[in-house]
């Protein structure tokens, strides 16, 4: 199928169109993911963060609570056991939060009546599973640190990504603008061409019909030629029969002419004979008119016989 210049600027400029419109879907859908990457980030770190705080805080004030609240004239307590895992226990709480929750008590109901070295063993106990907790907690904050890490290389992937299709799509806008204006262009020919097309078109119709009205006239001549061979040849054929019938003529005409002929000439020869008769009939008429006249000149004369005679031998 062919196609005309119009059409495929058409195409070209939809084409672009709709790629334009996925470059700009596509970035701002990875512009979302970055902004919700980053808040989730940041939230999960604020929370991490404030969650290990409070519960060092908590801890620590728990610690020196149950130090404060210990009693050391107790029988079963061992003074050199007591001071270390104080001081240990101390080592993990900030200064800023050892005026802090003194009156809470970190012992369950369960826990209040045992003795004191039952108590220091459940302390110890939870103070593991408390320092285990806040190393968890640390492994995620480094988990979390690095996340953010990720995250931030993410965003300046993401940011490398939307200046890339930031230019595509100038680029492409360009294009976009350049295919316009070689479409307007393009339209512009094609306007000319429908133009030429149509005189053209007349012109066709006009030398269309032309070569129909000649060749209605050729074929019209060549009716009238095919019925001129056909009068020429029949025209032929009586010519021939008629020259067959004047030879024939001619032959008897040129007999009766020698037949003419032979009759001419004895008639000229009578003619001659006649003439030559009547020739003779004169000079014999001439003689008698002139013997009529001696006769009457005799007559009146009186001439005699002899002399008559002699004047006719005159």
């Amino acid at each position: 199928m062919n196609l005309r210049p119009g059409d495929e600027g058409i195409e070209k400029e939809c084409e672009y169109r709709y790629i334009n419109s996925q470059l700009e879907a596509k970035t701002m859908h990875l512009l979302r993911e970055a902004d919700e990457i980053l808040a989730h980030g940041a939230k999960s770190t604020n929370d991490d963060l404030c969650k290990a705080s409070l519960t060092n805080s908590e801890y620590c004030s728990s610690l020196r609570q149950s130090v404060d609240t210990v009693e050391p004239t107790s029988e079963y307590l061992d003074k050199d056991n007591l001071n270390t895992a104080s001081v240990d226990e101390v080592e993990y709480c900030d200064e800023p939060d050892r005026n802090e929750m003194n009156d809470r008590n970190i012992l369950p109901e369960a826990a209040v009546g045992l003795s004191l070295k039952a108590q220091n063993r459940y302390l110890q106990a939870k103070v593991r599973v408390l320092l285990e907790e806040n190393q968890k907690l640390n492994s995620q904050i480094a988990q979390q640190n690095e996340e953010g890490v990720r995250m931030k290389n993410r965003i300046q992937e993401l940011e490398d990504e939307r200046s890339r299709l930031h230019r595509v799509t100038s680029s492409h806008s360009n294009q976009l603008e350049k295919m316009k204006k070689s479409l307007s262009e393009t339209r512009s020919h094609c306007s000319t061409l429908e133009t030429e097309k149509t005189n053209y078109k007349k012109d066709y119709d006009s030398v269309k019909r032309s070569l129909d009205q000649q060749a209605a006239e050729i074929k019209a001549l060549t009716t009238r030629l095919n019925r001129a061979t056909e009068e020429c040849d029949r025209y032929k054929a009586e010519l021939e029969k008629v020259r067959s019938s004047t030879r024939e003529n001619v032959d008897s005409l040129r007999h009766n002419v020698d037949n003419l002929m032979t009759e001419n000439k004895r008639l000229e020869r009578q003619k001659t004979e006649l003439i030559g008769a009547f020739k003779k009939q004169m000079k014999l008429i001439d003689v008698l008119r002139r013997q009529k006249m001696l006769i009457e000149a005799s007559k009146c004369l009186q001439i005699t016989e002899e002399e008559f005679l002699k004047a006719l031998d005159w």
